[in-house]
């Protein structure tokens, strides 16, 4: 669970705390660590819930603060059966929806997500989500590895992946662009992101989903946003201005060149039928299309 640091710091390691079993004060069982949440915005994340279950989902939502102890073999709560049961979970409830909206879920919706890489330009993956305990008994969000090398060892392939060097991000360099669901994180604070070169963005963008991509774009002042978007192919142009909440899409317009409102107007063209070849895949809309 657990890897020494040269500094002497114990980092934890979130694919290693998931799956721990869970014990009351008095010893019993009470399930295993499903995921753990943190709130946001912070510099420095601290985790705030456990999610104990077991593999049919969630059934507690327990504060870190009875957390009593944390160990590579299991994790011990300060309090007892009953008091566990206070914190347990509506029955019909599922764990996304009953955490706080400005709570993230480190396992759903960290572990996995994209990652833009503004300066590779590229897009990647959390490998593993590095966390490290304090000396109040709290435990903190360190990091992320994007390396190949966490991957591999998460799928039981360790050996293969000390060969490979960590791609580790502080978490106070990293921007999360959005709340919840295996969203797009970005690599760098949010103040770089709005400095970035229109022509970057533009970039950027097209390489991501719809959703994903209009989280950037609300992220970003509208007059930044509509550069970027004159900059972009007329068909990612356009999808991305109609999927822009009403006001957003609106701000952006406003403080774009005219035409931006013209492309708005028009019509959402068909859908053509798609081949099913391995060749005839979604394609991405690079920028340089300019004015339609």
């Amino acid at each position: 669970m657990t890897r020494p640091e040269p500094s002497g710091t114990v980092v934890l390691l979130l694919s290693r705390v998931v799956g721990l079993p869970v014990l009351s004060s008095d010893g019993t069982r009470v399930g295993r660590v499903v995921d753990l949440t943190v709130q946001l915005p912070a510099a420095t994340p601290v985790v705030h819930h456990v999610a104990v279950g077991d593999h049919g989902g969630a059934r507690h939502l327990v504060p870190w603060s009875v957390v009593g102890r944390a160990t590579d073999r299991d994790l011990r709560l300060a309090i007892a059966g009953p008091e566990v049961a206070a914190h347990e979970l509506p029955g019909s409830a599922h764990l996304p929806d009953v955490v706080a909206d400005h709570e993230l879920l480190l396992g759903r919706d960290v572990l996995d997500s994209q990652v833009v890489d503004l300066t590779g330009r590229r897009l990647t993956r959390v490998s593993e989500v590095l966390l490290a305990p304090r000396g109040d008994g709290g435990l903190e969000v360190l990091g992320l590895d994007l390396g190949l090398g966490a991957l591999l060892a998460r799928v039981g392939l360790g050996i293969l992946g000390r060969r490979m060097d960590e791609v580790v991000v502080r978490w106070s360099d990293v921007y999360v662009a959005s709340s919840r669901g295996h969203q797009v994180q970005m690599s760098v604070p949010a103040d770089h992101l709005r400095r970035l070169d229109p022509g970057d963005l533009a970039e950027i963008v097209a390489r991501l989903r719809t959703e994903h991509a209009t989280d950037v774009l609300r992220a970003v002042a509208p007059a930044h946003a509509a550069t970027a978007l004159a900059a972009s192919h007329d068909q990612l142009r356009h999808r991305l201005l109609r999927s822009l909440p009403s006001a957003d899409a609106a701000a952006v317009v406003e403080a774009g060149p005219e035409w931006l409102a013209r492309d708005l107007a028009r019509p959402v063209p068909a859908l053509r039928r798609r081949r099913f070849r391995r060749t005839s895949g979604w394609r991405a809309h690079r920028p340089g299309a300019g004015e339609p």
